[in-house]
């Protein structure tokens, strides 16, 4: 339930309305889902009958199984409400918390509760974008107690947006989250020493998903060849078997540090690397990684030899973002270059490339008629009505077209009568979503 969503119960304003409906559904097991959105006002003397009520339903069988209240702030008369809470909260799954200033300290009653937990389901747990990137105050972080609680269930941990800085002496000890197999450290302004702390901290086989988002400081670009491949080594130690790795805005220096990178994890599908690859050179180095499935690439500089090698390192690619890459005016033949290599290649985003004069390079590559892309984004590429109806027909098995943005867009009548004949073929859409009207498609 997301409360003050109706008239009778509003939650904005100086003056809330009481909690007693909200309550009520609590209690009844009418509510297992709680979304207190941070623009909404909660009453100091309603925090605590607000716990009681969740813990009065896990008492009662019929436990919330998630709690969403990021920008919320618990007033110190409620803690030991909460605790009491969260040492019975055997139904929660789900977790976002505490307001966008919350230093460690401000973790302790949730860290404290959970503690007292016997059995916990805690699953997902998201504390993005709050201040606790500061030395704990005491010997040991309420965060490393709060996920030593819940490591036996936690699945997920969102860090993402840690400010100033996320250091290593927050982080739980070597091997404490054995079951973790999503984690995010997304603009954390990570060290290479930090990293290891938390990469550490899994210590184990599980983690499958990392993300990295900018992170500069990760691969710093005055140190030694052996400091830039600081990332593989960690990830070689502690994550040999992720399958999914975000890196972007994440600044990569050197192709031997991708390789390295790439080295250490031989079983990964999905890697974004938009944004922090200058160069697609800076693949050269790289090995066949027959594993990988899904490359991001978004403002990369690509020639046709370099997208050519790219199919090359990665032979079963299906998925491929090019959106913003640089190709000065070698676009047409880096697409050209791409389709003819892969077989594999089943979704092609070239959002924002031009791509005018493709058409021309289309007919005179044969290779074009074995491409089996059937997804293609060509959202702003400078194609005319004339160039789509052309690229309709020579690729007759994309089955779903985005062209929104484009000069074809503006004639109305054409594009209406293209996606008639199309259909049920394909699916055209074709006008950008909040530009006026909504997305063309089929009919």
């Amino acid at each position: 339930m997301v409360w003050g969503t109706s008239t009778t119960t509003s939650a904005w304003g100086p003056q809330p309305a009481p909690l007693d409906p909200l309550l009520s559904q609590i209690r009844s097991g009418r509510t297992r889902t709680l979304v207190l959105f941070s623009s909404q006002r909660v009453r100091a003397d309603d925090w605590p009958r607000l716990f009681d009520a969740l813990a009065d339903a896990e008492r009662s069988g019929h436990g919330v199984t998630s709690i969403s209240m990021s920008g919320q702030t618990v007033p110190v008369d409620a803690y030991s409400a909460l605790e009491t809470y969260l040492s019975v909260a055997s139904s929660l799954t789900e977790l976002a918390c505490l307001p966008r200033d919350a230093t460690d300290a401000e973790l302790g009653p949730w860290a404290r509760g959970f503690s007292s937990l016997s059995i916990s389901a805690l699953a997902k747990l998201d504390l993005s974008g709050k201040a606790l990137g500061t030395e704990p105050t005491e010997s040991k972080s309420q965060l490393a107690t709060l996920l030593e609680a819940v490591e036996a269930s936690l699945t997920s941990l969102s860090l993402a947006g840690t400010a100033p800085m996320l250091p290593a002496s927050l982080a739980p000890p070597t091997g404490a989250l054995t079951n973790l197999h999503t984690l995010d450290l997304s603009d954390c302004d990570l060290s290479p020493s930090a990293l290891r702390a938390w990469i550490a901290a899994v210590g184990s086989l599980a983690l499958r998903t990392l993300r990295l988002s900018g992170n500069p400081g990760l691969f710093p670009t005055d140190s030694s060849s052996s400091d830039e491949e600081e990332l593989g080594s960690v990830l070689a130690t502690y994550a040999p078997n992720l399958t999914s790795l975000t890196l972007s805005e994440t600044p990569i220096p050197t192709g031997t540090a991708l390789a390295s990178v790439l080295a250490a994890c031989p079983h990964l599908k999905t890697l974004d690397v938009s944004g922090a690859v200058a160069d697609v050179l800076e693949f050269s180095p790289v090995e066949v990684r027959e594993a990988l499935t899904s490359l991001t690439l978004t403002g990369a500089g690509f020639t046709s030899v370099n997208a050519g090698a790219v199919m090359v390192a990665f032979p079963n690619l299906s998925h491929l973002d090019l959106s913003e890459c640089r190709a000065g005016g070698a676009s047409v033949a880096v697409v050209a270059a791409i389709l003819g290599h892969g077989g594999s290649l089943r979704s092609l985003a070239l959002r924002g490339v031009s791509l005018v004069g493709i058409v021309a390079a289309a007919a005179a590559e044969g290779a074009w008629e074995r491409a089996g892309v059937t997804s293609l984004d060509l959202t702003a590429t400078g194609l005319d009505l004339a160039e789509l109806t052309a690229l309709v027909t020579l690729l007759p098995t994309v089955t779903l077209w985005e062209v929104g943005a484009n000069p074809c867009c503006d004639d109305v009548d054409g594009m209406m009568e293209l996606t008639r004949t199309t259909a049920p073929r394909c699916e055209i859409v074709w006008r950008m979503m909040g530009q006026g009207d909504e997305g063309q498609e089929d009919e």
